[in-house]
């Protein structure tokens, strides 16, 4: 137990974000590019433009897990685009959960999957 207590102690949770937002300059660039300014602000100025959302409670998916979420909005999405066209705004709104919710890798796959006709989900 007292070495369980000692390794929470030495974790700092702000010092490591705060050493993974100065190494990560992949982070730093994707997070800054969208508020560049002529004027040299403070970056707690820029920070405060930005409005974080995530995606909305469904009712459908009451659980954490949040797969089958993800999977179901970017069905939703295809399946909107399909019948109403890509100019129809409202589709946008399961891209922006299915971006947020699924990881970037099911994404490529399943984009991948609908080119080659070897997607399972009915679209």
């Amino acid at each position: 137990i007292a070495i369980a207590i000692a390794r929470l102690v030495r974790f700092s949770p702000v010092e490591n974000f705060s050493s993974y937002s100065r190494n990560n300059k992949v982070y730093m660039q994707f997070f800054m590019s969208k508020n560049k300014s002529s004027d040299k602000s403070s970056d707690s100025s820029n920070m405060s433009a930005y409005k974080l959302e995530t995606a909305p409670f469904d009712p459908r998916f009451p659980n954490q897990n949040v797969t089958r979420y993800c999977y179901q909005s970017y069905i939703d999405f295809h399946r909107c685009q399909k019948k109403r066209g890509e100019d129809f705004a409202p589709c946008n709104y399961f891209q922006k959960v299915y971006k947020s919710m699924c990881p970037n890798a099911w994404v490529e796959k399943w984009d991948d999957q609908r080119e080659s006709g070897t997607f399972p989900g009915r679209i």
